[in-house]
């Protein structure tokens, strides 16, 4: 799969039905080698958790836990060598 990516991201308004909150392209990536990618889809802080703050929380900076909290990233880690690549049109 090819960077950037597509992250929808759902939530609830103030009657408690369904939206949108955010819908867009994934723009906090990283690579850390040839054939890794990986970026966060979202964080949340506390417990329990106040998602009615409509901020973007997958751009706080985090690492690969979050104290009384979690972080949800999704990575991309294809094999090292010829021997790895995938069938042509699996790619």
């Amino acid at each position: 799969m090819n960077f950037p990516m597509r992250r929808v991201v759902t939530g609830h308004d103030a009657q408690g039905s369904a939206i949108v909150q955010f819908d867009d392209v994934s723009n906090n990536f990283v690579s850390k080698r040839p054939g890794h990618n990986s970026f966060v889809v979202w964080t949340t802080k506390g417990n329990p958790v106040d998602n009615s703050i409509m901020n973007d929380a997958s751009l706080e900076p985090v690492g690969t836990e979050l104290k009384n909290g979690t972080v949800f990233p999704y990575h991309q880690a294809r094999p090292r060598g010829h021997a790895a690549a995938p069938p042509d049109g699996l790619d």
